[in-house]
C-alpha cells in the first residue's frame, strides 16, 4: 500500500467507596426479561462517548456496576437478582471512562424507576452540574457519601432548566430542540442532538473555587458559575457572536468538496479555490495532494465530513475530519485538519505535519505462512527537506509511544532512526531486543500488553538529530522534537491472542492460476472477503534487488469484488523478479486491516 495513503487511515474496576460498600456486582444485559426487572438506560458522553464503568448507588448504599459501551451507552437493570439487598431509590450515578485518550468522571442522579417510562438517566458534565447543585456540593463528594440526603425532584428540575436556560443560544444555533432535558432526553454520542451542544460546550471545573467555567467554542464566550450555589442566578450565553457566520462558512466548504466529488472526479483547478496556498498534509503540498484525488474516478462519492470542531479562533479552526462517503463517513479514515481564513474565504490548511507519517493495526497471511500474524505499521518518512520547523534538514529520528491521562503508557515506547545506508528521511523502527531495524514493523512482543490500547492516544515526537545508539539496547533521542504527532486509538487490536479467529480475504484460484502465468500487462483479480470486512485495496508488484514496479487500485467504495490492474513491464530489464499480489481490507469492528498476499518468486521477463 502507498505509504502516503496508508496515512489516511477500560476501564473496568470495581469501585470502592472509602465505606465498605454492601455490595459490588455487574449488572446483565440479558434480553430475557422478567416482571420483577427494572431496566435503565442512557448515554455516558463528554461529547465524544465515554468507554468504561457505571456505578450505581441505591439511597442504602448497596452498589451495583456495568459496562459502558465503546458508543458511550449502557443500561442497567436495578432489580439484578444478583444484588443483595436489592437497589433501594433514589440512584446515585457515577461514570468513569476513557474519551480522547483521557480519563472521566462525571455524575447523575435518578429520582425512581418508574414502570412503563423510558427510565433514561444520561451521565455528562451537564449532569454533574446539575447534581452538584441541587446538592450544594459537588456531585463527587455526594455521590460518596454513606449518609447523602435525597435530592429534591423539585430542585434538580429547576437546576436542569436553568443549565438549559444557559444554554438556549447554543440550542439556538446548532437546530436542536431547546425542550430536550439534559438528564433523561436519550441520544446518542454521534454529534447529533444533545451531543452536538456537549461537543460545543467545553466544561472546566474548579474543585478549590467549586466554580465550573463554561466555554462556548462556537464564539469563545465564557461564563463562570458555581457548582454548590444552587440560589444563585445564572447567566445565559450571548446570542450568536459574527464569529458565529465562521462555522456557517465551514459547513459550506465541507458542502462545497463534497458536492465536487458527487457525481464526478473534479480537476485540481476545480479544487484549488478550496484549498490554501499554505495547504500541508503528511509533507505534502497542496498540488501533490491533488494528484492523489483529482482527476481520479475511484474517488467519487468521497466526502469529507467535520465531526468535531476543536476550536474556531479568528482566522483559524482546527477540526477533526471524517474521510468516507454518503453510507459510511469515516470509511477510509481521519483527519485532525487546520482550516484558515483570508481574503478567499475559509480554506482547507491540512494537519500541518512536516513528515508523512501513519499508525495502523494490520494482520495478514501469505502462501509462505501457516498462519496469519498481527502487528503495528508506524511508518515516517521525511518527503521535504526544507519544511523542519526548528532546523531546516531531514527528519532522521522519532520517538513513538503511547499516552493515557498525559502519562506514558510502560513498555509502549519505540525509537525510530535513518540507516546509514537508507534514503535520507526514512525512518526504520528500532528493536531494542536485538539491535535490529524494520521498515515500519514494530511487533506487540516488543510491547507490554497495555501499549497502544483502546482508548490511548499514540504520541509520535519527530527529531532533527540522529538517535544515540552508544548504548545499543538504551536509545537516546537528542535535542528537542522539532513536531508532535498525535493520535487517537478508537478500537482495541487483535494481537494474536489465543483464541482469536482471524479472517483474511480469500483471493480466486482463478486469480492465482493467472497470476503464475503472468508476466506483464493487465491482470484480472478477484477476491471474496470474510464477514464484517471491507474493501481498502489491491497492489500487483514486480521487483528483484535492482527495479520495482507496482500497480494499485483503492476499492473502498468497490462492490464487486474484482478489479483490473496492469503493469507495464516492457522497459524492466530481463531477469528474475518476484512477483506480488495483495488484497486488503479493513476490518469494520476492530478498525485494523486485514489483507493477504501470494508472492511468486524467480518470474523470468524475456
Amino acid at each position: 500500500m502507498s505509504n502516503y495513503l496508508k496515512s489516511i487511515k477500560l476501564l473496568v474496576a470495581c469501585f470502592f467507596i472509602t465505606i465498605i460498600a454492601t455490595g459490588c456486582n455487574s449488572g446483565s444485559s440479558n434480553d430475557t426479561k422478567t416482571n420483577n426487572e427494572q431496566w435503565i438506560s442512557g448515554t455516558a458522553a463528554i461529547g465524544a462517548p465515554l468507554s468504561g464503568t457505571l456505578t450505581v448507588k441505591g439511597s442504602n448504599n448497596e452498589i451495583i456496576q456495568a459496562t459502558i459501551n465503546n458508543n458511550g451507552s449502557f443500561q442497567v437493570d436495578l432489580n439484578d437478582p444478583t444484588v443483595n439487598p436489592p437497589l433501594t431509590p433514589p440512584y446515585r450515578l457515577y461514570a468513569r471512562g476513557i474519551a480522547n485518550g483521557e480519563t472521566y468522571e462525571q455524575h447523575s442522579y435518578l429520582d425512581a424507576f418508574i414502570e412503563g417510562e423510558d427510565n433514561i438517566v444520561n451521565v455528562t458534565p451537564f449532569t454533574d452540574i446539575i447534581v452538584s447543585r441541587a446538592a450544594g456540593e459537588l456531585a463527587a463528594i455526594y455521590f460518596a457519601r454513606d449518609d447523602a440526603n435525597d435530592l429534591s425532584t423539585v430542585e434538580l428540575k429547576a437546576q436542569e432548566q436553568m443549565l438549559r436556560e444557559v444554554l438556549k443560544p447554543v440550542f439556538e444555533e446548532l437546530g436542536v430542540d431547546i425542550s430536550l432535558n439534559l438528564m433523561s432526553s436519550a441520544f446518542e454520542a454521534n454529534n447529533t442532538g444533545l451531543d452536538s451542544i456537549l461537543d460545543a460546550i467545553e466544561t472546566n471545573q474548579n474543585h478549590e473555587t467549586l466554580t465550573v467555567e463554561l466555554t462556548n467554542k462556537l464564539t469563545q464566550q465564557n461564563i463562570e458559575i458555581s457548582l454548590t450555589d444552587p440560589k444563585e442566578e445564572l447567566p445565559a450565553f450571548d446570542p450568536a457572536l459574527p464569529e458565529i457566520s465562521d462555522a456557517e462558512a465551514i459547513a459550506n466548504l465541507f458542502q462545497s468538496f463534497n458536492e465536487q466529488f458527487a457525481d464526478s472526479a473534479p480537476s485540481a483547478n476545480q479544487l484549488t479555490p478550496l484549498f490554501a496556498d499554505s495547504f500541508l498534509n503528511n509533507d505534502v503540498g497542496r498540488n501533490t495532494f491533488f494528484s492523489y484525488f483529482a482527476d481520479n474516478d475511484e474517488m467519487i462519492g468521497l466526502t469529507l465530513t467535520p465531526d468535531k470542531i476543536h476550536y474556531i479562533n479568528e482566522g483559524e479552526a482546527l477540526i477533526f475530519v471524517l474521510i468516507g462517503n454518503e453510507e459510511d463517513a469515516s470509511r477510509i479514515g481521519w483527519w485532525d485538519w487546520y482550516l484558515v481564513r483570508n481574503a478567499q474565504g475559509w480554506q482547507f490548511d491540512g494537519n500541518r505535519a512536516v513528515v508523512n507519517w501513519y499508525f495502523d493495526f494490520h494482520c495478514h497471511s501469505n502462501n509462505h505462512l501457516p498462519t496469519g500474524f498481527c502487528e503495528i505499521n508506524i511508518g515516517i518518512e521525511d518527503l521535504d527537506l526544507t519544511n523542519s520547523p526548528k532546523k531546516p534538514g531531514w527528519i532522521s529520528s522519532a520517538k513513538a509511544y503511547s499516552q493515557l491521562d498525559g502519562e506514558i503508557v510502560p513498555g509502549s515506547i519505540v525509537y525510530f532512526s535513518e540507516l546509514a545506508d537508507g534514503q535520507p528521511g526514512e525512518l526504520h523502527s528500532y528493536n531494542t531486543n536485538d539491535g535490529s531495524f524494520n521498515e515500519d514493523v514494530v511487533h506487540f512482543s516488543w510491547l507490554s500488553a497495555e501499549a497502544f490500547g483502546q482508548g490511548q492516544k499514540v504520541v509520535i515526537e519527530i527529531y532533527a538529530e540522529p538517535i544515540n545508539l552508544d548504548v545499543w539496547d538504551n536509545p537516546q533521542v537528542v535535542g528537542e522534537p522539532e513536531q508532535i504527532l498525535t493520535e487517537i486509538i478508537f478500537a482495541e487490536a487483535k494481537r494474536n491472542s489465543a483464541g482469536e479467529n482471524i479472517a483474511y480475504p480469500e483471493i480466486s484460484t482463478n486469480t492465482l492460476e493467472r497470476l503464475k502465468q503472468y508476466n506483464g500487462g493487465e491482470l484480472l483479480v478477484e477476491w471474496s472477503l470474510p464477514e464484517g470486512q471491507l474493501n481498502a485495496e489491491v497492489m500487483l508488484s514486480i521487483y528483484n534487488s535492482e527495479q520495482y514496479l507496482s500497480s494499485s487500485m483503492f476499492t473502498w467504495f468497490n462492490s464487486d469484488n474484482n478489479a483490473t490492474l496492469n503493469l507495464d513491464t516492457t522497459n524492466l530489464p530481463a531477469g528474475d523478479y518476484t512477483l506480488e499480489l495483495r488484497v486488503y481490507a479493513d476490518d469494520s469492528e476492530y478498525e485494523q486491516q486485514t489483507y493477504s498476499y501470494f508472492h511468486y518468486e524467480e518470474i523470468v521477463l524475456p
